[in-house]
């Protein structure tokens, strides 16, 4: 609703810019707030390293080692199901906003304004 009324009086790139606008904005917090560890965190607490320091289990799992069983994944039913049904989703999903907004502008009449 407020895309159409953007595009109706302001056309449709404003729309294509502010989402652009909110993507980079929405980056550049990640990058300021978000870190990889903890203790490179620079407002984290003393209270709060020892906290989680004192919750991290001691055991690392050398990830170098673990093979990916393609095998099991690519013969197993459940992943082929979720696969599928993922593909059909994202097919009607795509369609819908390709072709939906032309469909009720010509076919039904709409107007993007309202």
């Amino acid at each position: 609703m407020v895309c159409g009324f953007i595009i109706g009086n302001y056309g449709w790139r404003v729309v294509f810019y502010m989402n652009g606008s909110l993507g980079v904005a929405w980056c550049l917090l990640w990058w300021l707030l978000a870190f990889d560890l903890p203790h490179k965190h620079p407002r984290i607490t003393r209270r709060e390293l020892n906290y989680i320091n004192a919750n991290i289990g001691d055991n690392i799992i050398n990830t170098k080692d673990l093979k990916v069983p393609w095998c099991s994944i690519m013969t197993s039913i459940p992943a082929w199901s979720i696969g599928i049904t993922t593909f059909g989703r994202i097919w009607v999903h795509y369609t819908f906003i390709i072709y939906g907004p032309s469909y009720m502008k010509t076919i039904l009449g709409f107007s993007i304004q309202k």
